[in-house]
């Protein structure tokens, strides 16, 4: 548990993958407190009410609520940019979902403004681009249920010069545990494990392709 007390957060996105870590987070409260939500679809409001916690229709009304500390964004990956933007300005640490931004430029900016700011800037991360991953010769990880929701993994693997290897991975859950390394980041318990230079490698290495650009609402 933090020594500060749990984080109160606001999930800013209540479509799948905010549900999907409000869920996860519920084996995390002595980290993070979810105190509010924004998402402008009405099914948001039941779905936070059910979870006990507030409801608003915008992020800028979630960003005025007492208390809250940091924002996790589960939104289009096209308004991460400008809503980094918006938290820095109110002075909230960030848990952005992957991609931080869609250039480098605005990946480079978004971590800038947080550490000139002095806010921890968190992020779901690209681990297959990652330099160990990229330098192996050949990888298959297979998921044994759905990735989020993980049975475990069959991976197999090989590198330069090396045998074929085939190993099993138990069931973990890495999105609750990057959220805890957030939040515990932000009480300055341990530095978060992913830096700046990598969030910024990341959005270089891969293309825009290879998200959904269109928003699924309006904010």
């Amino acid at each position: 548990m933090n020594k500060g007390g749990p984080v109160k957060v606001v999930m800013i996105g209540l479509d799948w993958w905010g549900k999907k870590m409000t869920a996860v987070l519920q084996k995390a409260k002595g980290d993070i407190e979810i105190v509010c939500a924004a998402e402008p679809n009405p099914a948001g409001k039941e779905f936070a009410e059910t979870n006990g916690f507030e409801h608003y229709c915008s992020e800028t009304e979630a960003l005025q609520h007492p208390g809250v500390e940091a924002i996790i964004l589960a939104t289009p990956h096209s308004l991460h940019a400008e809503q980094i933007k918006r938290a820095v300005a109110a002075g909230k640490h960030i848990f952005c979902e992957k991609p931080v931004a869609l250039s480098r430029k605005e990946a480079a900016a978004a971590v800038g403004a947080c550490s000139e700011n002095n806010l921890v800037l968190g992020t779901g991360h690209e681990r297959r681009w990652e330099s160990p991953v990229a330098r192996m010769l050949w990888i298959d990880i297979r998921d044994k249920a759905h990735v989020e929701a993980p049975a475990g993994w069959v991976v197999t693997s090989a590198m330069a010069g090396g045998p074929i290897a085939v190993t099993e991975v138990p069931p973990a859950e890495p999105v609750k545990d990057n959220l805890v390394a957030f939040a515990r980041a932000v009480r300055g318990e341990a530095p978060y494990p992913i830096t700046g230079e990598d969030l910024v490698n990341n959005i270089s290495i891969l293309k825009p392709s290879s998200y959904r650009l269109g928003a699924t609402a309006k904010w």
